[in-house]
């Protein structure tokens, strides 16, 4: 199993996803990545990823949200104000031409929030990822586990995102707590694939 987290962006010094993972306990057969804030360096750092063929792909991504979000759809989009590491500042543009607009994760959202939040841990389910590079992960993950489904697998890699409150301690959940969390995700990740495509296809 892959986690992956992402490195610092918008002139910050920390990214608490990749905080958060760094001291995540160690674990047979989990690897850790660090993913780039760059659109396009994205897809082939996925493509990387998954020609691993992990026993599943889970992201995590930083929000300013003070509770866990568990992401349920990936949106065939990049638009943000901000911009990527690399200086890209995408409006409205698709992230694969010909490629549905959006795809759900592998696992129920809501089943894994109230998991988490079982353990004491503020989760809810999230209705998409946001445009952003987390959502452009997510979505070339899905979409490249769904297309590489056949050549030696029968079934996808199982690919999911949570999203990581930015603030821990006082302002938020602890790292001890986050780092439960993301042992529920991957949990649920581990169990048997449900996926489906949202939308039409782009032409």
């Amino acid at each position: 199993m892959i986690i992956a987290a992402f490195e610092p962006f918008g002139g910050r010094r920390r990214n608490r996803s990749w905080e958060v993972l760094e001291r995540f306990p160690p674990h047979s057969g989990i690897e850790q990545v660090r993913l780039p804030v760059d659109f396009a360096r994205l897809p082939e750092e996925i493509e990387a990823l998954l020609s691993e063929r992990p026993t599943a792909l889970l992201l995590l991504g930083e929000s300013s949200d003070r509770i866990v979000r568990v992401e349920q759809i990936a949106l065939n989009l990049a638009d943000s104000d901000l911009p990527d590491n690399a200086g890209a500042r995408p409006r409205m543009e698709p992230l694969m031409v010909s490629a549905p607009l959006a795809l759900q994760a592998t696992w129920s959202a809501r089943a894994v929030a109230d998991r988490i939040a079982a353990d004491g841990v503020p989760a809810a389910p999230s209705f998409h990822a946001g445009t952003f590079a987390c959502n452009a992960a997510f979505f070339l993950a899905l979409l490249g586990a769904r297309d590489r489904q056949g050549e030696v697998v029968d079934a996808p890699i199982p690919v999911g995102l949570l999203h990581i409150p930015r603030f821990c301690g006082l302002l938020g959940p602890s790292r001890i707590s986050l780092a439960r969390a993301i042992e529920r995700a991957a949990m649920a990740l581990l169990a048997p694939p449900r996926t489906s495509e949202v939308g039409a296809t782009r032409r």
